[in-house]
């Protein structure tokens, strides 16, 4: 009798367990498919499409809407893209809680008038400068709509441009209302070595056969850095351990100390990483250094 009450005391415990066990994997399994259920909010009138915006300069991330919350992230790279999860009103003011995916993790909270809507997700390039003009940026869709309209378009830009290089060299004083924001570089085109971003928020289409673009630019070394901004440094060596490269690697042992000893005697070694990645072509058939 007493075998039997223990086999029997055994085998409620064993199902007791098993329970717990299979509640804590069922809970477990609901929170996680409610985290990714979460979707991203849809574009108005769409069924697949979901709302993003496009970060301005100064851009922070807060753990929650509203200026007093804690900071997550003091300073957003500029044009970086958030997928809008929730939209909320503090003090007046629009706040957007966003994530980089939209596989449902959220990064946190950004005040809605530091970012724009991109409703197009598109950018937009330059053409080849042979055979056009610079172009022009101009502050509303009203000015640029009245120089298309006009009896001589081109004519009208390149008086524009004009005042506009008289305007930036201050031998022209800038009128009331001028209408052009900017312009390509007159000189010469943009490098393809260096990065720009042009995305595209609005298509507009005034003339047949001719849309008119609300785009925005930024010059990536025009920005400043917040004043409190950690500003951290990393470098990193490369290096192939494979055996025969070895008469190399002793080579390059004093370039690599003569840049890196005067990083090493700075006060501030908590800014910089100093670090080296091993590589070797074929490790199962080609013998490797230890270094």
């Amino acid at each position: 009798m007493l075998t039997m009450l223990l086999r029997s005391t055994a085998r409620c415990r064993v199902i007791h367990i098993s329970a717990a066990l299979f509640f804590s994997l069922a809970l477990f399994s609901l929170e996680t498919a409610a985290v990714q259920q979460r979707k991203p909010l849809l574009l108005p009138g769409k069924q697949t499409l979901f709302q993003r915006v496009v970060t301005h300069p100064g851009a922070r991330l807060f753990a929650s809407a509203g200026d007093s919350a804690p900071v997550l992230n003091k300073w957003i790279i500029p044009f970086t893209v958030f997928y809008v999860y929730k939209r909320a009103s503090v003090d007046g003011t629009e706040w957007l809680e966003a994530g980089l995916s939209s596989t449902g993790e959220v990064d946190g909270w950004i005040k809605g008038t530091k970012v724009s809507e991109w409703r197009q997700s598109l950018t937009l390039k330059f053409t080849e400068r042979a055979g056009r003009q610079p172009v022009l940026f101009f502050k509303d869709l009203q000015s640029l709509e009245g120089v298309a309209a006009s009896a001589a378009p081109g004519k009208s830009a390149s008086q524009l441009a004009s005042q506009f290089a008289g305007i930036k060299s201050g031998s022209i004083k800038k009128p009331a209302n001028f209408p052009v924001l900017a312009t390509e570089p007159a000189k010469e085109a943009i490098s393809r070595q260096r990065f720009y971003m042009m995305p595209i928020f609005q298509a507009v289409e005034m003339f047949e056969g001719v849309k008119f673009l609300q785009i925005a630019s930024i010059d990536p070394g025009s920005g400043k850095l917040p004043d409190d901004f950690d500003l951290r440094t990393g470098i990193v060596f490369v290096i192939d351990t494979t055996i025969s490269m070895k008469p190399y690697i002793i080579r390059t042992r004093r370039p690599c100390a003569r840049s890196t000893m005067p990083l090493i005697k700075l006060a501030w070694p908590t800014r910089w990483r100093l670090d080296w990645w091993p590589f070797a072509v074929a490790p199962k058939r080609h013998q490797r250094l230890d270094m």
